[in-house]
């Protein structure tokens, strides 16, 4: 059974981008590490399963460099999102990398993945462009998951200084607006995470050491409530 899930994206290339589109490792990692110093497993899991590699940056933190000891080349084995056991789901994490853009929105795995996480309470959390998977998801009334739903993720500043926005197939700060949401973005690759119950929500790579400390303080937190007793 998985109790907590990290989604990564299967896509790493497209084209017009030059670079690889894999999953962030820092924002993989920082997570990562956090959860699994506390002994709790993650699950992997992308839209078509299957191994996916990621894109390392120059500079590697110990998050990273841990991780690349348990995961050589970046590589991860993933499961189909539709084979997940989900029962005792706890916790969602979309971790971001362009390609997200790309096989995360309006994707029905993803969208029945978030109405279970729903059903059950689950802790849902993404960085970056790990925020486009909640474009389309709606509740059976037809209201998106994100309306009114203060939150965040790459900002079009962030895209632009890096010449990449118009090399997307769409704004993910403008496309979350269009679905309700309220969004709220720090500068140009500053810190910013933002939590509004059931989603937890970080705005791009800088933010993943602040996004780890709050990912795992909620889960301990949700953990405490489900078993009758407070974490200290």
């Amino acid at each position: 059974m998985s109790k907590i899930i990290f989604v990564l994206t299967n896509t790493e290339y497209v084209k017009n981008v030059a670079r690889s589109t894999g999953f962030d490792v820092r924002e993989t990692a920082a997570v990562w590490e956090k959860i699994t110093n506390a002994g709790e497993q993650v699950t992997f899991t992308s839209p078509r399963g299957g191994p996916v590699k990621g894109v390392v940056k120059e500079n590697k933190n110990r998050s990273v460099l841990n991780f690349l000891d348990s995961y050589p080349e970046a590589i991860v084995y993933t499961q189909d999102i539709s084979s997940l056991e989900l029962s005792d789901l706890e916790l969602i994490y979309f971790v971001g990398g362009i390609g997200t853009m790309w096989d995360f929105p309006y994707n029905p795995a993803i969208h029945k993945l978030l109405g279970e996480a729903m059903k059950r309470q689950a802790i849902i959390a993404s960085i970056c462009h790990g925020s486009a998977a909640y474009l389309g998801a709606k509740y059976s009334d037809s209201t998106s998951i994100i309306s009114g739903i203060t939150l965040t993720g790459f900002s079009d500043d962030e895209e632009n200084a890096r010449n990449m926005l118009d090399k997307l197939p769409f704004s993910l700060e403008k496309r979350l607006i269009s679905e309700g949401a309220i969004y709220e973005k720090a500068k140009e690759g500053e810190s910013h995470v933002i939590v509004d119950m059931p989603f937890i929500t970080a705005q791009n790579p800088s933010s993943a050491q602040n996004m780890a400390k709050i990912v795992y303080s909620s889960l301990i937190a949700k953990e405490g409530k489900q078993n009758g007793y407070a974490h200290q």
